[in-house]
């Protein structure tokens, strides 16, 4: 965690289902947020007029290799159910795709 971060929460499906508090898990090192100067943000998908400064911030991040994205792929469609249940668990690592 670089001092002055900024990091994003996006997300919670694999908390929606989850009957026993003892079972919720989350953000965890929290005095670093303190100790680093950092700012923790969440955001829900607006899916109204793109932010053209956040597209243009992620494109020069990606080309610089400052930012990686991870994809996660299932092949094969009689997978999309298994897709979905590491969807709903949390136990997909970066983007989920069906490849069919």
């Amino acid at each position: 965690m670089a001092v002055g971060c900024r990091i994003v929460l996006c997300g919670a499906i694999s908390q929606y289902n989850i009957s026993e508090p003892s079972n919720l898990y989350g953000v965890q090192n929290l005095p670093l947020l303190i100790f680093r100067s950092a700012r923790l943000q969440g955001f829900v998908a607006d899916f109204g007029p793109r932010n053209h400064v956040v597209d243009n911030l992620l494109d020069d991040l990606t080309q610089r290799g400052q930012l990686i994205a991870r994809t996660h792929v299932v092949d094969g469609f009689e997978n999309v159910p298994d897709a979905l249940a590491l969807l709903l668990n949390g136990k997909n690592r970066g983007k989920l795709l069906a490849q069919v």
